[in-house]
């Protein structure tokens, strides 16, 4: 895959291994001043941005790019803008849903996006697997409430109180019942790792502790060999601060290693994962006559069994060494799309005029700003 010279994702080549550090932002105009005039009909530079990087990635076919996070600049209202502006694009937003990941801080003014990697998918889908697996094979009492404990997979959770954000997690398990899922997951990397505190903080205190459990896998991507891999837990708890009891996210367990660098499995209790089937569900579901004692517990070498096998899996399909279909088995002498309806016609006129609306943005944003460089060449 070719890659510009210059996007605003810093979607550079992967040979320079140049990523966008956690806590710094991508470089964008200045945005304008408030005022009750603005609108989403006319955003601002910072947001079409976004929605042009998107665009982007959406154009390479769905494929990895090599940084598969990136950092932006919004404030609350062009976070909203940018919002309204992703849903009027149908094909975009369900791309954008499909393949993307967003986590928004107003305590910062930062936007997230993330494009998880293949080991990154197939690893938490892995871990998704046993934990329900394990859920169903509880019996007695317990199985009732344990039954009715599902995935929610990377739906976007957000919170009344919008100073906590919106968040698309790598995973979350909740009661059919409840308002918030008890349990999220987050597969970090080098990018996101900063940012998994704050992500908890979010989660936690946004929920007013409904999220019980935030749990953080960290996997170190070495191309050579097999890198370390650690776990942190964050958990709601109560501090006294000038007298006054707060809730806080407390970080329970500090990246413990789960895999030594070698790729070896560290045998020790405080490297498993373990999740009380408490956790999955606020106390106001429990029944009355039952309190769900059992445990979910994945170990540190069942983790490790997981991650090796999708490094491996991942691979093979990296160096195209995967089984197929011989030309032997093939029946047939060309392929044939099938033609595009109108309603597909239309959004290929829609992708135009929104890509000629940005062009003319970025055209007066140069005019007023001449240190500005637009990122029109990633389209």
């Amino acid at each position: 895959m070719t890659v510009p010279d210059k996007v605003s994702l810093s979607l550079h080549d992967d040979d320079d291994h140049h990523i966008t550090p956690p806590g710094s932002f991508i470089a964008s105009p200045p945005t304008p001043p408030p005022s009750e005039d603005r609108n989403c009909s006319n955003s601002s530079p910072a947001v079409l941005r976004v929605l042009k990087d998107i665009r982007w990635i959406k154009k390479q076919g769905g494929t990895r790019v090599p940084i598969p996070w990136a950092a932006y600049k919004l404030d609350a209202e062009e976070y909203s803008c940018f919002e309204q502006q992703l849903q009027r694009d149908e094909e975009l937003a369900g791309f954008a849903g499909d393949k993307l990941r967003f986590d928004y801080f107003p305590s910062s003014n930062r936007l997230i996006l993330r494009m998880p990697g293949d080991i990154h998918e197939r690893f938490i889908a892995r871990i998704v697997e046993e934990i329900q697996d394990q859920l169903k094979a509880i019996r007695g009492p317990s199985a009732s409430f344990a039954r009715q404990i599902t995935t929610g997979a990377s739906s976007r959770i957000k919170f009344p109180d919008k100073e906590y954000g919106s968040h698309d997690p790598d995973a979350q398990f909740d009661h059919s019942d409840a308002q918030y899922p008890g349990v999220v997951i987050e597969v970090s990397h080098t990018q996101k790792r900063r940012d998994l505190p704050h992500l908890a903080d979010d989660y936690i205190l946004g929920s007013d502790a409904n999220i019980k459990v935030v749990v953080g896998l960290d996997i170190e991507y070495r191309a050579d060999k097999a890198g370390t891999a650690t776990i942190s837990v964050w958990r709601p708890a109560i501090e006294v601060d000038e007298g006054v009891d707060c809730l806080v996210a407390r970080q329970t367990v500090d990246s413990q290693m789960f895999r030594d660098r070698n790729g070896n499995a560290i045998s020790s209790p405080e490297s498993d994962l373990r999740i009380s089937l408490q956790d999955f569900a606020p106390e106001t579901l429990f029944e009355k006559e039952h309190i769900p004692e059992e445990e979910i517990v994945i170990s540190a070498s069942k983790m490790c069994e997981f991650l090796e096998a999708v490094e491996i899996q991942s691979a093979v399909k990296k160096s195209k060494m995967g089984a197929v279909n011989t030309d032997i088995t093939k029946t047939w002498k060309k392929k044939r799309r099938r033609e595009l309806t109108p309603a597909e016609e239309l959004l290929e006129r829609d992708e135009k005029r929104f890509k000629a609306e940005e062009d003319e943005i970025s055209r007066i944003d140069t005019l007023a700003d001449p240190d500005f460089t637009p990122s029109d060449n990633c389209i």
